[in-house]
């Protein structure tokens, strides 16, 4: 249930607001006396102006606030009982974005931050998040471009909103990071790899991913050298000023103002950013142009070193596909058959002799993509003795087939959701684990009922659901199968 309040609520909270600044300030200034923490600036420079708030809404089964302001910036925090916290700004990408989205990621991690005549260089930065504990990164997909602030202590979680605002409303970027970033990019697409890693990843995008979504191709060497930092910046501003924009916080706040100490930083500076359109699922409909490779795909390439790598899978449904109700529920049994295959795979290849082997910690990966459509992918990646990967590929479908066929025990469902129900009971997985399924929701359209609902929702699947939905998900036009081989 989704219950919407008075913005004035928001509004007034400016005094409480300066009231924790002034408690957090010093507590931060005894912590740095009594030597519990490195000396640094605590305080960042002020730019930008109030923003109106449009709507503030709850959603009441997920403790869950959202925000949207005027201009068409979106900020929502989900309180949780857990040490730590995790805040994450999205901004939207355009196909074609990926070289310079990558410049700016370079360009931000090791950048300054501050507006007019007032600048924090980067040691001064770094002692401002040493000060508040704060880790800074920013990252990029085919889909966003994202800036990323985690911490342990709550205290910092103000002074965390107040370093994202600034880098949205002045980005300053690093010229010698993006020099580096693209010199490293030249070079490696003038080098002829010949490893079987990296012939694998290249082999894996043709066969899994449709073509305006592959990751590991080489970049193009005219668009690589013509990238220097005032191109980059000029683009970086231009995405800042149009782009849809979504600001996530997961974890712990200040007991004081709860989802106030998040949301008051960001509404009294981000009126500085202009109006732009809200985030919706039909703003990336230029993500929705390409269809999946059919399959059966089977590709065999040799490398001259490395270790043999075998990649099978199949193409299964995207987080796009996950605002219809009966795909979500097709993506809840494929959870479950992911689960079922992480016991069961391990096992077929040390029965088969085979010498290969899967990762340890995660042997099948289901990734249910929400940026681009018809991307969604479950596989399976072994590694081993040269001669392995024909062997290893055989084993691995024949118990994929095995379970298509007959479906799981009652025990491996019991198993499969225990494990699920681990990975969010983890120390420290809460809070990653909200920040990524609520990242980027409104432009997802991600319904919240739905969320909430997963756990109970997993519980429910039954072996007969989960046999089916794997029949279907792996016939042979969806199938993938890539081998590497040493020579």
């Amino acid at each position: 249930m989704i219950v919407r309040v008075a913005c004035r609520d928001v509004e007034r909270s400016g005094a409480l607001m300066s009231v924790a600044g002034v408690i957090a300030s010093f507590m931060s200034f005894m912590s740095v006396a009594t030597g519990q923490l490195p000396p640094g600036p605590a305080v960042l420079p002020r730019c930008g102006s109030p923003a109106e708030v449009a709507t503030l809404e709850r959603h009441d089964a997920l403790d869950l606030w959202t925000m949207r302001l005027v201009n068409g910036v979106v900020v929502r925090c989900r309180a949780m009982e857990t040490d730590g916290y995790r805040i994450v700004a999205s901004i939207g990408l355009e196909p074609g974005d990926e070289a310079m989205a990558g410049a700016v990621a370079a360009g931000w991690n090791a950048g300054e931050v501050g507006c007019d005549d007032a600048t924090l260089d980067r040691e001064a930065l770094r002692g401002f998040l040493d000060v508040w504990r704060l880790e800074l990164r920013a990252t990029h997909a085919p889909d966003a471009l994202r800036l990323e602030v985690k911490s342990d202590w709550f205290i910092s979680v103000a002074p965390a909103c107040e370093l994202l605002s600034l880098m949205l409303l002045e980005p300053r970027l690093d010229a010698s990071s993006i020099a580096t970033w693209r010199e490293e990019r030249l070079a490696l697409s003038g080098v002829d790899q010949e490893d079987t890693v990296s012939v694998f990843w290249r082999a894996w995008d043709r066969a899994a991913m449709p073509e305006g979504a592959r990751r590991f191709g080489p970049m193009d060497r005219d668009e690589l050298a013509s990238i220097d930092v005032a191109s980059v910046r000029a683009w970086l501003r231009t995405r800042l000023a149009s782009a849809p924009i979504e600001i996530t916080m997961a974890g712990e706040v200040n007991a004081l103002l709860d989802y106030r100490a998040v949301f008051d930083p960001f509404r009294v500076s981000l009126g500085g950013l202009e109006a732009r359109p809200v985030p919706t699922p039909d703003r990336r409909s230029a993500w929705r142009l390409d269809p999946r490779p059919k399959g059966p795909i089977e590709i065999v390439q040799r490398a001259s070193r490395g270790p043999a790598l075998v990649a099978v899978g199949f193409h299964a449904p995207s987080g796009d596909d996950l605002r219809d109700p009966a795909k979500h529920d097709e993506f809840r049994r494929m959870v479950m058959a992911m689960e079922v295959l992480s016991e069961r795979l391990p096992k077929a290849l040390r029965e088969a002799g085979v010498e290969a082997r899967l990762e340890q910690s995660r042997p099948v990966y289901y990734e249910a993509r929400s940026g681009v459509a018809a991307t969604g992918v479950m596989w399976a990646i072994a590694g081993g003795a040269a001669g392995s990967s024909g062997p290893a590929a055989e084993a691995m479908w024949r118990t994929i087939d095995e379970l298509a066929r007959t479906g799981p025990t009652p025990e491996e469902l019991d198993a499969a959701v225990a494990a699920q129900e681990a990975v969010r009971a983890a120390d420290g997985e809460p809070v990653r684990v909200w920040s990524t399924i609520l990242d980027g929701a409104d432009g997802r359209g991600l319904s919240l009922d739905r969320v909430a609902s997963l756990s109970q929702a997993m519980r429910s699947v039954t072996p007969e659901e989960v046999r089916d939905a794997l029949r279907a998900w792996t016939a042979p036009s969806r199938r993938f199968t890539v081998r590497v081989e040493p020579e």
